[in-house]
């Protein structure tokens, strides 16, 4: 089928298309003022996921940010928070409520706060204000007052339903750690008191940081031993000890007698020779004395420390066991401290008074009925009207085929049409005399190509 075909069983079935037309856009218009409106109302949340929990400080990755928007807009439409609406509103107990639940459930109905809330439900819109953080909750209704309260009364109840629920369970949690708070100091205290018990009966003393008195003692005495050895050793290498001082007074006369001997005796005089004797023996003297002295010395500073060593290694065994008592201690102090901390956030968390929602402003209705939109229902209408009419003519024409051009002709004769001969075309319209010159140049052309000269 060509376009002019299509456009000749258009203008031909005119009547049919002008009907289905006007039916459709009369139809939507009464339909317009027969409608009952709507209003929407709308009310805002902030959802402050930017700011740090108060008591643990924790902010929402941002990898998690779309799932916890994506909970909280089903959150809104909960039918817990559409329930407390319900309870708030008092819907629950009216009489015409009552009836039309009745006449909707045929009287078999079993939870009416139930049904009034997926009411609410299906009345309740959340989107996400774009590039923000800002939840938008609408709602539409027949009264304009009832819609604002009604959309008010659902952000309240979801941040109430929300604080609610942070608080149920961080308390159910807090009183799990509770438990195993006590448990962790039953069990430290019983820690401690066995290193204690063990240490008693076996006679180990534990200083303030956990070191056993006898080590504490064998350090103290290495380090008093070390310094008093280096003194020593200092006085003796000065010469300052008194045995040492002695011999060297003796030492010194003996060689200033001996210098005056050289002056006025001979190298082979019997006193001087027996002054060089004296000399000797008062050398080997001090040099003996410094022996002893660092022997001395060596001896005292070591043997201190080695009654002390012994007596550490000998209790080595029992030392070991109370360092183990001790570790267990400390791992067991630090569970304790762990759990003590996490019950004190859960307890702050289960007292807090903000849940991370914020209402903004108050919540807002137009004075304009957003349903129903004449012009957008009147346009659709047209449209609707339009196709409507157009498949009906084709619908009609199919059923009855007519010749009307031809084109009809050929496709119904299945032959070549050599002429055109129309003297109704002078009295046509000029859309139809355009549509006869067309004709006329295409069945020419058709003709020329169709005869073969002989």
């Amino acid at each position: 089928m060509s376009i002019f075909q299509f456009l000749r069983i258009l203008a031909a079935r005119r009547i049919f298309m002008l009907i289905a037309l006007m039916s459709c856009v009369s139809v939507a218009t009464a339909m317009t003022f027969v409608l009952p409106k709507r209003y929407k109302a709308s009310a805002r949340i902030i959802m402050d996921i930017v700011k740090p929990d108060p008591v643990t400080g924790q902010v929402i990755a941002n990898q998690f940010l779309h799932a916890y928007t994506n909970t909280q807009i089903e959150l809104i439409r909960d039918p817990q928070v559409a329930g407390q609406v319900v309870d708030q509103m008092g819907w629950a107990s009216a009489p015409a409520l009552i009836n039309a639940y009745q006449r909707s459930t045929n009287g078999r109905g079993g939870d009416i706060r139930r049904w009034l809330s997926d009411k609410i439900i299906e009345g309740t819109k959340v989107d996400v204000v774009e590039n923000s953080n800002i939840l938008e909750i609408s709602y539409s209704d027949a009264s304009p007052g009832q819609a604002k309260q009604i959309v008010d009364a659902i952000r309240s109840a979801f941040i109430e339903s929300t604080l609610h629920s942070r608080r149920e369970t961080a308390g159910k949690t807090a009183d799990w750690y509770k438990d195993q708070v006590e448990k962790a100091k039953t069990l430290l205290a019983a820690a401690e008191a066995q290193r204690t018990k063990y240490a008693r009966d076996n006679g180990i003393v534990l200083q303030s940081d956990n070191v056993d008195l006898e080590n504490a003692r064998l350090a103290a005495l290495s380090s008093q031993s070390a310094a008093q050895a280096s003194t020593e050793r200092q006085i003796f290498a000065n010469d300052t000890a008194p045995a040492i001082n002695l011999a060297k007074t003796q030492l010194e006369q003996i060689t200033q007698q001996i210098g005056q001997a050289a002056q006025t005796l001979g190298p082979n005089h019997p006193t001087y020779q027996m002054l060089l004797r004296q000399r000797s023996v008062l050398e080997a003297e001090v040099a003996r004395e410094r022996r002893t002295a660092h022997t001395a010395i060596e001896g005292n500073a070591d043997a201190a420390f080695q009654a002390q060593k012994s007596k550490v290694i000998a209790q080595r065994d029992r030392i070991d066991e109370l360092n183990v008592m001790q570790r267990d201690i400390d791992v067991k102090r630090a569970q304790y401290v762990d759990a003590s901390k996490r019950f004190g956030e859960l307890r702050m968390q289960a007292d807090v008074g903000e849940a991370g929602l914020l209402p903004l402003g108050e919540a807002t209705v137009p004075d304009k009925a957003y349903f129903p939109n004449k012009p957008l229902i009147i346009g659709g209408s047209v449209g609707f009207g339009a196709g409507l009419g157009i498949g009906l003519s084709l619908m009609i024409e199919l059923m009855r085929r007519r010749v009307r051009s031809t084109e009809d002709l050929i496709y119904g004769s299945q032959a070549e049409v050599l002429a055109l001969i129309g003297g109704g075309a002078r009295r046509a319209s000029w859309l139809r005399r355009m549509a006869y010159a067309l004709e006329r140049k295409l069945a020419a052309r058709r003709l020329k190509h169709a005869v073969v000269p002989s």
